[in-house]
């Protein structure tokens, strides 16, 4: 399900982000054409788009699930050709493989539901920020590396020399001291007092040359050692005097039964690969031909395999060390090349020992490292030259240095922090116990997850059709008067076409309500269903874009009907479909559709409400406690009371109101109104209702650029006058909630 939705820089939504947040089962959202609506709906359908790069689709648990959205993108993606995909669903008469289904998906949520669990103790319920046992060792690691900075801090003075290459990084400081606490000193050390180390400070962190490090130089011994291993010229084959070997050293096949018998335990007494019934005392011969012997010499093959590759990883990732350095001694390009030429042949070899492992009777022999690798060492032995003959000019002085900084660091960790590290590490240990705990869990169910999915796809597959589907639409148009065209099956393929009764295509044909109506009929179905025929019951959120704009009174209330239906599903935890967004720009769709004789005044549990708006060309989205769209008239007056600037439209928001009030309603002629104003009054009245007009039934252009605010006003207050004059005051004050503010 999505929690949260974070729209920015998209269509006419500003480049600040607007947060959509705590998002429930149902979701209804209302505003004018343009206001913003499909954007998000579009954000939803497909958050990766590089379109939507600035927005966010946040899912409940981190585990997103399949979206369907309903708007102009899918009517133009499924009926803009001849045919229509099929939608598969489960026939009525597939129960046994319905019920399964249940059980089966029960069983997926069962497992979901403890992941989500993990996952939470793991990493919180913000999916913003880190939380759980990540960030309760963050913040273990971060109250350690304030502790040892404050050490830093102390010792900055006299002692700083010690410090020198740790002093301007938090984490480095931190890693030098926990490599301290890692590492035994050496048996000429000595400990010293804080006050000697400060006074022979004075001396030894004086200007001096500094020595230089040399570069590490890796081995290669053991590398060239396993490529002698016996193990890799070896035919590796089973037992001799089993009954199968005979046939299996005749074909010569050892090593591709070896990799198909894991198959024959699931196989249940059938060849996992012809499908032909097997002697019942193969398993039994196979495990003996493949004896303790060869699954030594197997194991042994994978030993090697892994431990060579370690040995080479090592290998190049010394060598490549003083790579991405800038060191004045060494032949970076030399040493590169010859690295490379390094690489290749362990790869090589690499790949031989992977062949052997996967055919043990193959013997194999391995390219030599060694001169390779005596080639690439060759750069950093020349600089190490180099480097030496620089330190001893510096060697006596540097001593006494090491000595001091070893004898520093010592202090700093074994003495000063020494608490604050066993204490730091005893915490990491146990809360990263927790956490390979949780990680291993959440392993084990997302195996146990996906293989419930793979038996729930291949029930589908056995049991849906797309008929029912065809039945069951051809049954609502029928029953709602549409008897001009029908859906039917293409034959014998999985997908639709529209016919007239005489035979031929509809497609073209159709008016804009009968489109419209078919198409939310076949998404409808497809929201419970699929076009796949697997994962007909899967998880979805459903997204519903305005999809009665064109629709008939006696046809929206039976979309309502139908979507009130899933609604119901919803709530109560049926069916395939776990979420739903409703947009709209209809008031009376959008009373229709989100009707409920339970609801007050606030939301019901599960449900929210959303108005979009633009205002002066950007999309803002609201969130309401309770239900914001009461009726068109109410709305209107919603704009009135609505603070700050009036919008631009307040000329046929003023007009609405007085002709639905006084003269739909109250049987008032508003050309007549100015008489029952004073005389000195009857021109300001005169001029409001001839604005009034002009403003809404002519073009607004120049005459919202001769509007100022004072004009605005006047004309509020003559409008509110109206009322007054007319003995309707009551009704202002109400409809302006001017009451209610008196009454506080």
């Amino acid at each position: 399900m999505i929690e949260t939705i974070l729209l920015a820089d998209i269509a006419s939504y500003r480049p600040d982000s607007q947060s959509l947040r705590d998002l429930k089962e149902v979701n209804y959202f209302y505003g004018a054409n343009g206001s913003g609506k499909t954007t998000i709906s579009r954000v939803i359908a497909a958050p990766s788009h590089p379109d939507h790069a600035n927005c966010r689709v946040v899912w409940k648990s981190g585990r997103p699930i399949e979206t369907l959205v309903y708007n102009r993108d899918f009517v133009e993606e499924n009926f803009g050709g001849e045919d229509i995909k099929g939608v598969f669903t489960v026939g009525k008469r597939s129960v046994e493989a319905l019920q399964e289904i249940s059980r089966l998906r029960a069983q997926s949520v069962e497992l979901v539901a403890k992941i989500a669990q993990r996952r939470e103790t793991l990493r919180g319920t913000d999916p913003e920020t880190e939380g759980g046992k990540l960030a309760e060792l963050g913040e273990l690691g971060k109250k350690l590396t304030a502790r040892c900075w404050q050490q830093k801090l102390k010792h900055e003075g006299q002692l700083a020399g010690a410090l020198e290459g740790y002093r301007n990084d938090k984490a480095k400081f931190l890693r030098k001291a926990r490599d301290t606490r890692a590492s035994e000193p050496g048996p000429d050390f000595v400990p010293a007092t804080i006050d000697d180390m400060r006074e022979r400070a004075k001396t030894v962190y004086g200007p001096s040359k500094a020595t230089e490090t040399f570069i590490p130089t890796p081995s290669a011994a053991r590398l060239i050692e396993l490529e002698s291993a016996p193990i890799l010229a070896k035919v590796v084959v089973g037992k001799k005097d089993v009954d199968v070997a005979a046939l299996i050293e005749r074909l010569g096949n050892s090593d591709w039964v070896k990799q198909g018998q894991p198959y024959l335990a699931e196989s249940e007494g059938a060849c996992p690969f012809c499908q032909q019934r097997l002697p019942p005392n193969l398993a039994n011969s196979l495990s003996q031909y493949f004896d303790e012997a060869f699954l030594a010499d197997t194991s042994a093959i994978s030993a090697l395999e892994a431990e060579y590759r370690r040995e080479a990883q090592s290998w190049l990732e010394t060598i490549a060390a003083p790579l991405d350095g800038n060191h004045p001694r060494l032949d970076i390009d030399k040493l590169r090349t010859l690295r490379d030429a390094a690489s290749a042949r362990l790869e090589a070899n690499l790949l031989s020992i992977a062949a052997k492992r996967r055919e043990p009777s193959r013997p194999i022999a391995l390219q030599s490292f060694a001169e390779a690798a005596d080639a690439a060492l060759g750069p950093i032995a020349t600089a190490n030259s180099a480097i030496k003959t620089h330190n001893a000019t510096v060697a006596n002085l540097n001593v006494e240095k090491s000595r001091l900084t070893t004898q520093v660091w010592r202090y700093i960790v074994d003495v000063e922090l020494k608490t604050d590290l066993d204490e730091h590490f005893q915490k990491a240990a146990s809360i990263q116990r927790a956490i390979d705990s949780l990680n291993e869990q959440i392993t084990k169910f997302e195996t146990e997850e996906r293989g419930l999915q793979r038996q729930i796809q291949a029930l589908e597959k056995e049991a849906t059709s797309v008929q029912p589907t065809v039945d069951e639409i051809n049954k609502l148009l029928g029953s709602y008067g549409f008897n001009s065209f029908t859906i039917e099956r293409d034959g014998s393929h999985d997908r639709y076409r529209l016919r007239r009764s005489d035979g031929s295509s509809a497609r073209k044909t159709l008016s804009e309500g009968e489109r419209t109506f078919i198409t939310f009929l076949y998404f409808y179905f497809l929201a419970q269903g699929s076009a796949s025929g697997i994962d007909t019951q899967s998880d979805r959120v459903v997204v519903l874009d305005d999809p009665v704009s064109s629709l008939d009174s006696d046809v929206l209330f039976i979309v309502s009907s139908l979507i009130h239906r899933l609604i119901e599903s919803i709530k109560a935890g049926q069916g395939p479909v776990k979420q739903l967004f409703v947009l709209t720009h209809n008031v009376h769709f959008h009373k229709e559709v989100s009707f409920d004789t339970k609801r007050g005044t606030g939301s019901l549990r599960g449900e929210t409400f959303w108005v979009v708006r633009k205002i002066r060309g950007q999309s803002l989205v609201e969130f309401h406690d309770g239900n914001p769209v009461s009726s068109s008239y109410e709305m209107l007056w919603a704009e009135l009371r609505r603070p700050g600037t009036p919008a631009p439209s307040i000329q046929n928001t003023l007009r609405r109101i007085l002709e639905t009030y006084f003269k739909i309603l109250g049987g008032w002629d508003l050309n007549r109104m100015w008489e029952n104003f004073d005389p000195a009054e009857q021109p300001v009245c005169k001029s409001l209702f001839s604005w009034v007009n002009a403003g809404s039934h002519g073009a607004l252009d120049d005459l919202h650029l001769a509007l100022d605010d004072s004009s605005i006003e006047r004309y509020l207050r003559v409008f509110k006058k109206v009322f007054k004059v007319s003995g309707h005051l009551p009704h202002y004050r109400m409809m302006m909630r001017e009451v209610a503010a008196e009454a506080q």
